[in-house]
């Protein structure tokens, strides 16, 4: 089949439903009222050329920007959402290119375009268009302006097959009221004000507040949530293994670059799992999953509060999958650990706990308001908060194996713990795998 142009992904198993449809230009409307000045040299350039692109996740913002791209051009660009979301999201993508490896298949074929997430490209990349000209015909997209790992990602055998959209992070979200509702507890454990700054402090404030009520259902909540995905882990572990680019020598960090990485010692090949950052990561991370959402929704359905059984959010409950997302719309998370785009989403968006503001608590029968008193957004108050993932005070130390405080010379873009005043190396960690592509665009 002819190469496609890969936009985004998603899998299609169940009839998809469409999240808006063609919207034709007026011929009423000259182009100066119809065209935004960036699409000023487009107008009409598209005419009744259609197009349909495949999404996973949801989002507003698309139906605007397609109204708009569609009104000036012409073009009847259409979206569709399938209704598993993320999950499948490789078999949606190759449902429709087909494959080459490992086993050839013909796809449907019914899309131009799809969202995709970057590791399902390799299976069907020589099916997917290649963009290296139109990039070098499109000065606008300045290729050497988007960041190394992103372009790596998306390009193979001196070909570009996707144009890279956006790099996620792990960050973490907070909830104000729960913990302003426990702040002298967490005061006395030297961990208040504000979000846990540390590894340890992330695990300390969610096992604390584990078997706490966030909800006012009068049954035992969860620390912070979570779906255990790899890059999560290794969230976990890059503060401690990640020190500097370059070697340093009293302060000065411009000497050789030390070749860091999580996973091979650079020197000997040796893989660096199973050393004392990697024991120190799989110690918190278990921890703090055994503190979560987890392991009460990997036993049954039975973790939905009972004001909230048939929302369709809780629809995948009994499924065994942990998922942050439904969790922290159940109101029995102190917090969650997420990117960034979904936190918003959790805190202020489609995510945001569902539990009506009064409702009855379960172990008195008494009404009881959802947030605490004068913190409720009938106040102006939104106790949603959004902060940097934890870092940690200690790292590896390559000359021993093992971990040591951090020193501006092992961690010099370390900060200043708000707290203590100890050094605490965070790591902005670019994640590949949530990274959109828009791999093409349309002619």
């Amino acid at each position: 089949m002819a190469p496609v142009i890969a936009l985004f992904a998603a899998l299609v198993q169940e009839s998809p439903k469409s999240a808006c449809g063609p919207v034709s230009s007026s011929e009423s409307r000259n182009c100066t009222q119809r065209c935004p000045s960036e699409l000023s040299t487009l107008c009409d350039a598209h005419k009744d050329v259609p197009a349909a692109l495949l999404g996973f996740e949801e989002d507003s913002l698309w139906i605007p920007r397609l109204d708009e791209f569609n009104s000036c051009t012409g073009s009847r660009i259409t979206l569709t959402y399938t209704l598993l979301g993320e999950d499948g999201m490789a078999d949606a993508l190759e449902a429709d290119c087909g494959t080459v490896a490992p086993t050839p298949s013909e796809g449907a074929g019914i899309y131009d375009g799809y969202v995709v997430q970057a590791p399902w490209v390799p299976n069907v990349e020589p099916l997917l268009e290649n963009l290296s000209p139109r990039i070098a015909a499109t000065p606008e997209i300045d290729w050497l302006d988007i960041n190394p790992t992103s372009r790596s990602i998306v390009s193979f055998s001196n070909t570009v097959r996707a144009l890279p959209l956006d790099v996620d992070f792990i960050a973490i979200g907070w909830r104000e009221d729960v913990f302003r509702q426990w702040q002298p507890e967490l005061e006395a454990m030297g961990l208040w004000p504000g979000p846990p700054e540390t590894l340890e402090e992330l695990v300390a404030v969610s096992e604390f507040l584990k078997g706490k009520d966030h909800n006012g259902d009068g049954i035992g909540d969860w620390g912070f949530c979570l779906t255990p995905q790899p890059n999560y882990f290794t969230a976990f572990l890059a503060p401690l293994m990640m020190r500097n680019e370059q070697a340093c020598a009293s302060g000065d960090c411009s000497g050789d670059r030390t070749g860091q990485n999580l996973f091979f010692d650079v020197q000997s090949f040796e893989t660096t799992v199973g050393n004392a950052a990697y024991m120190q990561a799989l110690q918190l991370f278990h921890r703090v999953l055994r503190a979560s959402n987890c392991p009460d929704q990997a036993e049954s359905a039975d973790w939905v509060p009972q004001a909230l059984r048939g929302d369709p959010l809780f629809s995948g409950a009994g499924n065994s999958k942990c998922d942050r997302k439904s969790a922290f719309a159940s109101g029995r998370c102190a917090g969650v650990i997420s990117m960034p785009g979904t936190l918003t989403k959790m805190l202020t968006g489609k995510y945001t706990p569902v539990t009506p503001q009064y409702h009855v608590n379960a172990s008195s029968g008494e009404n009881t308001t959802w947030a605490l008193p004068g913190h409720d957004a009938a106040d102006g108050y939104y106790w949603g908060r959004r902060a940097f993932f934890p870092g940690s005070e200690k790292v590896l130390d390559p000359a021993t194996g093992g971990l040591v405080e951090c020193t501006p010379d092992l961690c010099p873009k370390a900060v200043r713990h708000s707290r203590t005043g100890k050094l605490v190396d965070r790591v902005l960690l670019c994640l590949s795998e949530p990274s959109r592509t828009l791999p093409g665009t349309l002619s």
